[in-house]
């Protein structure tokens, strides 16, 4: 009865939810100042239209991501940065867009990447100077891959609880 009840209250932990990021690729490519790169998104989905919030980006020559509200691209009032990706509508990001720093051999750049009109563009500024370009965007999940050693530690936590639950009842006779 006491085992049944410890595999029970292991099997109930097992089962909490975990915090979930979804990683996206994308291609980037455009014509203004060397611009051009592969990276990859994280993203946490906002739980409303579709939209999530990316939280990371990694790839060749990109420093960091600029925290929402932190870049005006000067398209619409309010028109800082929101960081909000679309995986699956036509738009993958708002007119607001993606904002982030990124270097190259010609120097450092604050990108917003936006939608406007069924396109994407780049605002790019560097030392004060702003550009508009138009750019190519596509983004495709990462597939989740499942951890073989956590399950495993789960697995050998689970067997040592037994081990015990069994070696205090024998004592116990």
């Amino acid at each position: 009865m006491r085992l049944r009840s410890i595999f029970t209250a292991l099997f109930a932990l097992s089962l909490g939810v975990a915090a979930h990021a979804d990683t996206f690729n994308y291609v980037l490519n455009g014509g203004a100042s060397g611009f051009s790169g592969t990276s990859t998104l994280t993203a946490n989905s906002t739980g409303t239209n579709g939209a999530y919030l990316v939280t990371a980006i990694t790839g060749t020559g990109v420093t960091g991501l600029i925290a929402p509200g932190g870049y005006n691209n000067g398209l619409a009032p309010s028109s800082t940065n929101d960081n909000l990706l679309f995986p699956s509508a036509s738009a993958l990001f708002d007119i607001r867009g993606l904002a982030f720093t990124d270097q190259n051999s010609t120097g450092v750049y604050q990108i917003d990447l936006y939608s406007m009109g069924g396109n994407y563009y780049a605002n790019v500024t560097n030392s004060g100077t702003s550009n508009t370009v138009p750019v190519q965007f596509a983004a495709t999940p990462v597939s989740v891959t499942p951890e073989p050693s956590g399950l495993a530690l789960l697995g050998t936590g689970i067997v040592a609880v037994a081990g015990l639950a069994r070696r205090r009842d024998l004592f116990a006779r």
